[in-house]
């Protein structure tokens, strides 16, 4: 319609009061909600914030989501946070953990550290369930090839992999393994999930010999890590963690690193440690963790500025520990380029991660 058309020119030429104008007439002969909408950001473009505010609550209940999150950047834009929470809450009623995580991080952001502490402390439950970070994907396998019993062998076993019902895909697998590698190594990721590592150990130990996979080497590193069976097993461990770094494996660059520090199957090298740990950055494979360890590192020589740039790039990967690194440096007072409502808001996080030390300590400082 013309009354648009003239408000995009407007938009285009830098006219932005008048766009609005234009915009919030063209919603009221149609009642299209994206209408109002432009019109309340244009008001907030021209100065007029009020105005924008009263224009675009007009379609607080439309019920459309996209719409939704626009007018709640509004309220952030502006700076009113108090009004984005309730905003919020009113239109994400039943919004998940994982979308309350997100505009708590908004929040934080943005500086709104009292309203991030409080969405962060909802999303804090009494037990966190979270995969292991190294499993493989499920499906992705070409299946023509094997009969109709194994297919659906697979299916099911998938089926039951991503719900973390490993005891339930295990036989599944199994069943299917005598044909597949897929199947093997699947059935391989249960039983270390399951934490019966020395079936596991076999398990990889076919796989590597048949594959040379450096996956697999790593995987076999792991349950050698898993388990203080003897005096050898952190030897061997360390042993095909190197060799699967040989072959080109990037998620070893943590769990050797670790190797170095503690001395786990060697002798204590912090300075290995420390370049280990930096490759894990550039790989980009547990990169927060692995900043976190060098935000650690760091702390030991007492480089407390050095550490707590380590610990922000982790805390910005949302590694629990390195927020929970963060308020310990600053409660000790050798950690000072925080302030204490952020310090708060990185507990609450952590906490919200799972890190129950972290909440602990937030119950310590101010009652959750």
């Amino acid at each position: 319609m013309e009354t648009i058309a003239s408000a995009k020119r407007a938009e285009a030429e830098g006219r932005a009061e008048e766009a609005a104008a234009l915009y919030e007439a063209a919603y009221l002969q149609t009642e299209e909600d994206w209408l109002a909408v432009k019109a309340g950001e244009l008001y907030r473009a021209a100065g007029r914030v009020q105005k924008g505010k009263a224009v675009i609550g007009r379609v607080a209940g439309c019920g459309n989501p996209i719409l939704y999150d626009r007018l709640i950047r509004f309220y952030t834009d502006t700076g009113d946070y108090a009004g984005a929470s309730r905003l919020f809450a009113e239109l994400f009623a039943g919004a998940s953990r994982q979308k309350r995580m997100a505009f708590a991080d908004r929040l934080l952001r943005a500086g709104a550290f009292a309203e991030a502490e409080e969405w962060y402390k909802s999303c804090i439950e009494n037990t966190s369930r979270y995969s292991y970070p190294y499993l493989s994907a499920t499906g992705g396998e070409e299946t023509e090839r094997y009969g109709f019993f194994v297919r659906r062998a697979l299916r099911k076993a998938d089926m039951h992999f991503r719900a973390e019902e490993y005891r339930e895909a295990l036989p599944q697998y199994a069943h299917a393994a005598k044909v597949s590698d897929y199947a093997k190594k699947k059935q391989a990721e249960c039983c270390f999930m399951l934490k019966d590592f020395a079936k596991a150990k076999e398990l990889y130990r076919e796989l590597v010999q048949k594959t040379d996979d450096a996956y697999f080497k790593f995987m076999l590193a792991e349950c050698y890590n898993s388990e203080d069976v003897d005096v050898n097993t952190l030897e061997d461990a360390l042993y095909w963690y190197e060799y699967a770094l040989e072959g080109g494996c990037d998620l070893v660059y943590y769990h050797l690193g670790l190797c170095y520090q503690f001395g786990r199957g060697t002798e204590e090298d912090l300075a290995k440690a420390e370049r280990m740990f930096a490759e894990g950055t550039k790989h980009k494979t547990d990169e927060g963790d692995c900043y976190c360890k060098l935000g650690n590192l760091a702390y030991m020589r007492g480089e407390a500025g050095k550490a707590a740039d380590y610990y922000r790039k982790a805390a910005g990967l949302n590694n629990a520990r390195a927020l929970l690194n963060i308020a310990i440096g600053y409660l000790n007072k050798e950690i000072r380029c925080f302030r204490f409502g952020e310090v708060k808001c990185f507990l609450a996080k952590a906490a919200a991660l799972g890190n129950r030390r972290a909440y602990d300590l937030l119950r310590e400082i101010g009652r959750v």
